[in-house]
């Protein structure tokens, strides 16, 4: 009753597992994929790089789906409200690396509502985890330090911005 997914070259696909978890993707390119599986209530698992040749079968992986905890908080604008159309994601520190929004992270499965609430889950009980707001205006504020599991915790979000400008010939 996992549901397992796969990112890799030119293509995204999620399955269900059986009931005994086992799962299978056929028919792919040669390349790289990175493979996770989640299921409510557990932290997430993923395998990064797998390695799909064409000529050899691969070798079984196993995903262990551990006790997960969330973070929970509320995105606000400037003047404390709640601010809508908002996503976030969660960084392990323990994985290093610039990129919150990519592979390896997790990410809130909607936007921020009206109340500017969210809901991280799949996450390590313990684990510090970096947070990252993003929308349709780009990268929001990050917070860095969040031990899971948390409540309550808040970023403010500032007004989307503008560039505006002129463009002449040499002459």
């Amino acid at each position: 009753g996992a549901q397992v997914s796969f990112i890799g070259p030119g293509s995204q696909l999620r399955r269900e597992t059986g009931a005994d978890g086992r799962f299978e993707f056929r028919g792919l390119k040669a390349g790289d994929y990175t493979v996770s599986a989640r299921r409510p209530g557990f932290s997430r698992a993923t395998v990064d790089p797998v390695n799909v040749a064409e000529s050899r079968a691969a070798e079984p992986l196993e995903l262990v789906l551990k006790p997960g905890a969330t973070i929970s908080g509320v995105v606000r604008d400037r003047a404390g409200a709640g601010a809508s159309g908002w996503y976030l994601s969660a960084r392990a520190a323990s994985q290093g690396g610039e990129a919150v929004f990519g592979p390896g992270s997790i990410r809130s499965d909607e936007p921020t509502g009206p109340d500017g609430v969210f809901y991280l889950e799949g996450l390590i009980t313990g684990e510090t985890y970096e947070l990252q707001v993003m929308g349709q205006a780009g990268l929001g504020p990050r917070k860095a330090g969040v031990v899971a599991p948390a409540e309550g915790v808040e970023l403010v979000v500032t007004g989307t911005g503008q560039i505006r400008g002129r463009v002449v010939d040499a002459d």
